[in-house]
């Protein structure tokens, strides 16, 4: 079970001290040097994919890079939700929000429109279908109209270059971050877009 987190704005050490609170194995910042933090996470993924072994139940790695995420942007000092959550009046599951730095938590999975900064669909390696756009695309409309100030982020650990199903912007019409570009079979190259992320959020945070 995640533990249900504390409400405010947390300095970086705190953040760090937090993360080793919820989970110790993830491999954020300490003892990783000067590697970037888009590195990190791309090995702590790949890392922790294996502690299931090599046949992994289907939504595994799901679940997996949603907590990596959330670890990272507690180790930051946000304001972030459990994962699998619902904000009041939208009736679709939500991976991760990133909150008001006031907001207090009372019912960890259910929050209040107001009290929501960022509302993200996070994958590992994209999406395989036209379906599966269309479907994301209606859960950020339905956020949207709750409350308009939410901004809804598609984030992704891996994507084909030269993929079919490659969701960009003009696509789904909200803003979408790619942390590493496959390149080739075996090759993948980090895009910027971790950097860039944080870079909207700290505004979004900053705004409030």
């Amino acid at each position: 079970m995640v533990s249900q987190i504390s409400p405010g704005v947390l300095s970086q050490e705190q953040g760090e001290d937090k993360c080793e609170e919820e989970g110790k194995w993830f491999e954020y910042a300490r003892g990783e040097g000067m590697m970037d933090e888009d590195l990190k996470i791309k090995k702590e993924v790949k890392n922790r994919e294996m502690d299931f072994g090599e046949k992994r139940p289907r939504f595994y790695t799901g679940s997996l890079m949603v907590e990596v995420i959330r670890n990272h942007l507690i180790s930051k000092g946000y304001n972030v939700s459990n994962r699998d959550v619902f904000i009041k009046g939208v009736d679709c599951q939500i991976d991760l929000l990133v909150l008001k730095p006031k907001s207090r938590i009372v019912n960890p999975v259910l929050f209040n429109p107001e009290d929501v900064l960022v509302a993200f669909e996070i994958k590992k390696s994209g999406v395989f279908s036209v379906d599966s756009i269309d479907v994301i695309k209606r859960n950020f409309d339905k956020i949207s109209k709750i409350n308009p100030k939410i901004k809804c982020v598609y984030l992704t650990l891996y994507e084909g270059r030269k993929y079919k199903h490659r969701i960009n912007k003009e696509k789904l019409g909200y803003d979408v971050f790619e942390i590493f570009l496959v390149v080739e079979k075996h090759e993948s190259k980090p895009t910027g877009d971790w950097n860039r992320l944080q870079n909207k959020l700290k505004n979004c945070r900053d705004a409030c």
